[in-house]
């Protein structure tokens, strides 16, 4: 079964299983919703997926690295 074959399967079609957002690069986007179901706090996904690097330094800094050390990273093709 190949990619498409998947994304037309009824069982993924199936209300939530897959979710249409706009992303602000991408444009409208298809991403697998929430495998859970609580009828009284349903999932919800209101942000689009990252662009790749974009959180980076947030998640460096959660983790202690300083702006040199970040900048050290960066002069080395790391980040």
């Amino acid at each position: 079964m190949n990619l498409k074959e998947v994304l037309e399967d009824p069982q993924v079609n199936h209300p939530g299983m897959l979710v249409e957002m706009i992303h602000p690069q991408k444009g409208t986007v298809r991403l697998a919703g929430s495998g859970i179901r609580l009828s009284e706090t349903p999932p919800q996904m209101s942000l689009p997926p990252p662009t790749p690097g974009e959180n980076t330094r947030e998640i460096l800094a959660a983790l202690g690295y300083g702006e040199e050390a970040m900048e050290v990273l960066r002069g080395k093709g790391v980040i």
